[in-house]
């Protein structure tokens, strides 16, 4: 939480705009071999359920995690499903 606040800054005067600025097209997505980790929280806002689905329509390959009990800001919420998603996710797959 103290490195969001400390970080807060930097996310309204660089990210967020960067965001703005970025195109991401399905055509892009289909582009993308390498193994995908989607993750959302269980409890997210719909945008970011509407954002998952794309995301699996556009890269079927794609992992799925759905953390429970957990909204956008899952690693704070969940940090041990997190954790142990993400080392599924590279068991699966040898980099």
């Amino acid at each position: 939480f103290d490195l969001a606040v400390a970080d807060v800054d930097t996310f309204f005067e660089v990210e967020a705009p960067a965001l703005r600025e970025w195109h991401f097209a399905p055509e892009d997505a289909n582009c993308i071999k390498q193994p995908v980790l989607s993750v959302r929280g269980s409890d997210s806002a719909p945008i970011f359920h509407e954002v998952h689905e794309l995301l699996k329509k556009s890269m079927p390959h794609a992992d799925e995690l759905i953390l429970p009990n957990a909204t956008h800001g899952l690693e704070y919420m969940n940090p041990k499903g997190v954790a142990k998603g993400l080392a599924r996710f590279l068991e699966r797959h040898s980099f």
